[in-house]
């Protein structure tokens, strides 16, 4: 269960003694709306509570928690968001040794950003391939730090993939659940349709080929305004179960922005819009994914599930060791075969000497590559005849009739030295009996009709060369 303890009057159902008043609800979204909230920033922090106890009863192991409301006139937008209240040797723990290990690695990684970023300085005049080079160089100390320190300070682990014992993408597949498996072609299959009839249409920017403008600066402040993230475990008890504020995890993007070579993979609507990026960088054997970001209005076209099975199909083709996808989502990637990762599996692939080399692009220019399939015309089918076997035949032999009169007509007009065209004029006043063999219906009946019929038809032709 999950006490939220709010002081507000308006956020309480009319009663009697409106100074102080409590009333126990079940959760559910709909007791969020404005009816029952206060105005401005106040519905937000409504909604973040509502979000977080969510997540608290999904790791409770679904148990739907209930809502305990204290109102005072005193204090009208002030509250309290409390769990269930840790035990003291698990405050010790967090104030006493987790606290300080949380300050350690976040010195160990702003320490080494500040050295990287010293040292790339004079290369972001000429920007290009130079700072490429040195971002790669000094990109593997700092991803590790980088991960270290996400994973102490959210309490949460970063999720991806050992890819080791995996040759291709159906290998991949073939290690998930057959429900999971069907769920990811079914929901893979269902994005490629949905992007493709709203004209989305998707390109990809190596490392040092594009900038950070302001149009992908203000999609990033729009996503980070619209989800809040939480901390689990000794570092919630540390910050008091508050939410990170959306303005340190801005700053965070910017920092994967400015510290790893980021290739990007933009995403547009028909009218050019900037709807969705997404990041990875390549270091040493490991894939990484730092940022994705994704308009409110198109997060249900299924955009993450494309933008994750090319992740996964270029960490294939690049022979990485580990993909990353950092913390958070949890729900999300752990429904596309992602896992949590061991900060010893991240920190061998991201440090290791001993790379294997990519394959072969699948794309010849990757800046501007459609990744999005393209609508292809199918082929016309070929239509199957109607009826049976029998239908067949009798379709084979007025075919073969025709083409045996055709051959007899040009016989006949060869032999009188006639033209085309005037051979043509002679048979249609009807000067000679040729045109019934192409004109001929197709034979009903069986064989014996057919025989029947030719033997008549050959009767008549002798008849008719006797007169003559």
């Amino acid at each position: 269960q999950v006490m939220i303890q709010i002081e507000s009057p308006r956020l309480l159902p009319q009663t009697d003694t409106p100074s102080i008043s409590s009333y126990t609800a079940p959760f559910s979204p709909e007791s969020m709306d404005g009816s029952t909230a206060g105005a401005g920033g106040l519905e937000n922090r409504m909604a973040l509570l509502a979000e977080r106890a969510r997540a608290d009863s999904a790791h409770a192991g679904g148990r739907m928690p209930t809502f305990t409301s204290i109102g005072s006139q005193e204090s009208m937008r002030s509250f309290i968001v409390t769990a269930e209240r840790p035990s003291c040797c698990k405050v010790l723990f967090a104030v006493l040794v987790y606290l300080p290990w949380m300050i350690i690695t976040m010195i160990a990684f702003f320490a080494a950003l500040v050295v990287q970023q010293s040292l790339a300085l004079p290369f972001r005049i000429c920007a290009g391939l130079p700072l490429t080079f040195v971002l790669r160089v000094t990109a593997p100390v700092v991803s590790v730090l980088c991960c270290l320190f996400l994973m102490v300070n959210s309490g949460e682990p970063c999720y991806g993939r050992d890819l080791s014992r995996f040759e291709s993408m159906d290998d991949f597949l073939q290690a998930c659940s057959a429900a999971k498996r069907k769920n990811i072609k079914r929901n893979l299959k269902k994005a490629q349709d949905t992007l493709r009839t709203k004209g989305i249409q998707a390109s990809y920017h190596l490392a040092g080929t594009w900038r950070c403008t302001r149009e992908i600066r203000t999609l990033l402040w729009d996503q980070c305004k619209g989800h809040y993230g939480f901390t689990y475990g000794s570092p919630a008890i540390v910050t008091g179960n508050r939410p990170v504020p959306p303005a340190f995890v801005y700053f965070v993007e910017m920092v994967f922005f400015a510290a790893f070579p980021n290739d990007i993979q933009i995403l547009r609507d028909r009218e050019g819009r900037l709807i969705s990026i997404n990041t990875r960088t390549h270091i040493r054997n490991m894939y990484c994914n730092p940022t994705y970001a994704c308009r409110h209005e198109h997060a249900k076209d299924g955009i993450y599930s494309y933008s994750n099975r090319h992740i996964l199909t270029e960490a294939f083709r690049v022979r990485a060791r580990v993909v990353n996808v950092m913390p958070s989502m949890r729900s999300a990637k752990g429904a596309l075969g992602l896992r949590p990762l061991r900060m010893g599996a991240i920190a061998s692939a991201g440090l290791s000497f001993v790379c294997e080399a990519p394959r072969s692009p699948n794309v010849e220019e990757p800046e501007q590559a459609e990744v999005l399939p393209a609508v292809q015309e199918q082929p016309a089918a070929l239509v199957a005849p109607s009826g049976g076997k029998r239908a067949a035949r009798k379709k084979a032999d007025a075919e073969r009739a025709k083409a045996e009169g055709n051959r007899s007509l040009g016989g006949s007009s060869g032999a009188s030295g006639c033209s085309g065209p005037a051979a043509v004029v002679d048979l249609e006043e009807g000067a000679g009996q040729a045109p019934a063999l192409v004109t001929a219906p197709t034979p009903k009946g069986g064989k014996r009709a057919a025989q029947k019929k030719a033997v008549a038809e050959a009767a008549a032709e002798a008849g008719a060369a006797e007169e003559v």
